[in-house]
Order: structure tokens, then C-alpha cells, then sequence
């Protein structure tokens, strides 16, 4: 089987610990992914709302060089261009305060191979409001206008984590292609961090109207209102997704070590089971093969990242 996968927050987890990617003790290491035939990775720069301005910017320039220095030495991995490569990895950032409040900053996120960034994360920044602000203020001037630089960038905003009412006002003064890397379907939770993180039927079918994409969290709040979520959970979210054409937009943003995941999905190493287990529950296999890898492998190919 091959996997894609839009979201995971480890390589800042490993480079606080003075880990490394190829083989650790994390959810994610290129080891686990000895039983993947085809592996892609998005690794987010995690930027935390204690972290604004010129710090961020900077913060964010030491983890893009570690990443690049540890993928040319990988034994096991290249960047998403090189065809030898059984592991493929790409820079994300979460939480636009990335750029610094700068449009100069957005470049240099540019400049070192960042093509999605997740606009906020919980709260308020530079850019716009995110999904637990207590102002909700929505998109600043400056947000807007990074916005446009990013579609002049040929980055990509991902709306996990944006307010509902961000989401909102972004829709209406942009008009291209969205993506969700890590967040689930919002009628199947009743919980405050799923109610906040997941995504409405208004804004899913939005995304795939626009032809994005939406990566599926392993988080269990997201998944459903108990602490024993597991692999029917996931079906559940799968089906939701499913009766609102998002056949073609659905992927995997399973936020490993960013959360802890449901226990059935607990690591990279797991991806196997799920997909089984999937097709157990009734997922076809196209269905499946679009969903583990090809939705995702076809958005980035046509849009000339891989």
C-alpha cells in the first residue's frame, strides 16, 4: 500500500528532543514506514501563539535548515521531487505567524520549499483569528494581503485551525483552492474541541468545490465524544465525507505527535492495519487507494510539487 499524509508535527517534537527522522521513538520516523510502499510526508514548523514577529520568523529558519540538512544526509528519504526515494518529505508550516507579520517573511517561507501553511493556530495572529480566539476578529488588513501574496507565492492557505468566522470572511475575498490538512467532520462531535477544530458541511463542501483537499485527524476529541474512538470513528468520518462528493478531496492529516492519537492508529507504524481494517468496514479498495494516497499524490502532481 502507499501513503500520503498532509499533516504531522514531528519534526519540531524531534528537534526539541535532538532526535532525528529516520529512526526514533516518536509516531513518525521513516523506519515505521518499512511495510509502506510509497510514503509522502508534509512536516510541519509548529509555531506556537507565544511565538510572534522577527522570533518567529527566526524559530522557523532553524527548523527549515535542520529539516533540509537531515533529508539530503536520510539514507531513507528525499523531498518530494526525488523519484528514488521510497520516503518523500516537504516543509508545512502551522501558524502563519511563521512569516514574521511580513510579506518579505512569506517569501523566505517560500524560498525554503513551504507551499501550505495553516493560516493560524488557536488564537489570534498577525493574519487572522484561529478556532479558540476570545476576539474572533477575524482576518487583519495584513492577513488579507498575505493571502494574496501566498496565490502570487503559489503557496496554498490550509484553513485547519482558522475561527469559523475567518474561514468566512476568506471565502469571500479569495477564490482559490483551500485544504484542511488536519481536521474531521464537524455533525459527528459534540465536544468543544471537536465542535471548534472540525470542519462544518459548509465549509467541506466548500473545499471540494474549490478541489482541495482534507486531511482526516487521528486525534480522538475530533473523532467522537468518548475516549475509545478507534477505527469505526474514522469510518464514520470517511462516510460523512463521502455523502458530500469529497470522494476526490479526501486524504490523511493524522497530526502524529502533535496529538495522541486513537490507540488503533497510535503510529506511522499502524498505517497498515487502518487501511485493513477500513476495508473490513466496506471501503472499496479504489476508494481506499484514493483516500491513503492518490487524492493527495494527484493535487500535488498537478499542481507541480511532485
Amino acid at each position: 500500500m502507499r501513503y500520503f499524509d498532509l499533516h504531522c508535527d514531528t519534526l519540531t517534537e524531534a528537534l526539541r528532543l535532538h532526535l532525528n527522522l529516520d529512526n526514533n521513538s516518536l509516531q513518525v520516523s521513516f523506519a515505521d514506514a518499512k511495510n509502506i510502499e510509497q510514503y509522502y510526508q508534509l512536516f510541519a514548523v509548529f509555531i506556537p501563539d507565544t511565538l510572534r514577529g522577527p522570533n518567529a520568523l527566526s524559530y522557523f529558519l532553524q527548523c527549515a535548515q535542520a529539516f533540509t540538512d537531515e533529508i539530503f544526509a536520510s539514507p531513507n528519504a528525499g523531498f518530494f521531487k526525488d523519484k528514488n526515494a521510497r520516503c518523500h518529505a516537504m516543509l508545512s508550516v502551522e501558524g502563519g505567524s511563521a512569516c514574521g507579520g511580513t510579506l518579505e517573511g512569506l517569501s523566505l517561507l517560500r524560498q525554503n520549499g513551504v507551499q501550505v501553511m495553516t493560516l493560524t493556530w488557536n488564537g489570534d495572529n498577525e493574519i487572522a483569528s484561529g478556532c479558540f480566539s476570545e476576539s474572533d476578529r477575524g482576518f487583519t488588513d495584513f492577513g488579507r494581503e498575505a493571502v494574496r501574496t501566498m496565490r502570487q507565492l503559489g503557496m496554498i492557505p490550509d484553513i485547519s485551525h482558522l475561527s469559523k468566522k475567518s474561514f468566512s470572511q476568506l471565502i469571500d475575498f479569495d477564490d482559490g483552492v483551500l485544504i484542511a490538512t488536519h481536521s474531521n467532520y464537524d455533525d459527528l462531535t459534540d465536544n468543544p474541541y471537536g465542535r471548534a477544530r472540525n470542519l462544518s458541511p459548509f465549509q467541506a463542501k466548500e473545499i471540494v468545490a474549490r478541489g482541495g483537499l482534507i486531511g482526516l485527524n487521528f486525534c480522538p476529541d475530533f473523532l467522537s465524544d468518548t475516549s475509545a474512538a478507534g477505527y469505526d470513528d474514522i469510518m464514520r468520518h470517511i462516510d460523512a465525507f463521502l455523502s458530500i462528493g469529497a470522494e476526490r478531496s479526501l486524504a490523511f492529516g493524522g497530526d502524529f505527535d502533535g496529538c495522541q492519537p486513537v490507540a488503533e492508529v497510535c503510529s506511522l507504524s499502524r498505517i497498515p492495519a487502518l487501511y485493513q481494517a477500513l476495508l473490513a468496514r466496506g471501503l472499496s479498495r479504489e476508494l481506499a487507494e484514493r483516500i491513503f494516497w492518490r487524492n493527495a499524490f494527484d493535487f500535488f502532481s498537478h499542481i507541480g510539487t511532485i
